[in-house]
């Protein structure tokens, strides 16, 4: 019965330790919902992106959940600029927006 008690308790305490180190991999890595998209409409959306804001290399491409949007890829341009463009179901562009690291990092601070 000791040796049922200890494994057990290994066991438990392994369950704890492992799910920390997820809760720390998810809070350092930032938001658990940016998985990115493959397959053909994945290249669909990186293509009509790249239509879109017109030309630059794809870096990023998820499924977006905001309405009116159901793509999201996000591109570096040449000169190292970052630029989001919002798809919605059928390829269209929504909306395309610089990224600004210096208002993301003021929205940070805030």
């Amino acid at each position: 019965m000791r040796a049922k008690s200890k494994l057990l308790a290994t066991i438990a305490a392994g369950a704890v330790f492992v799910g920390g180190g997820v809760g720390i991999a998810e809070a350092v890595g930032g938001d658990s919902d940016d998985v990115q998209a493959t397959g053909a409409a994945a290249g669909k959306a990186k293509a009509a992106a790249l239509k879109a804001v017109g030309s630059g290399r794809v870096v990023s491409v998820e499924r977006e959940s905001e309405a009116g949007s159901a793509w999201e890829v996000e591109i570096v341009r040449r000169d190292g600029t970052e630029v989001e463009a919002n798809l919605d179901s059928a390829f269209k562009s929504v909306a395309t927006e610089r990224e600004d690291d210096d208002n993301d990092r003021k929205a940070d601070d805030d």
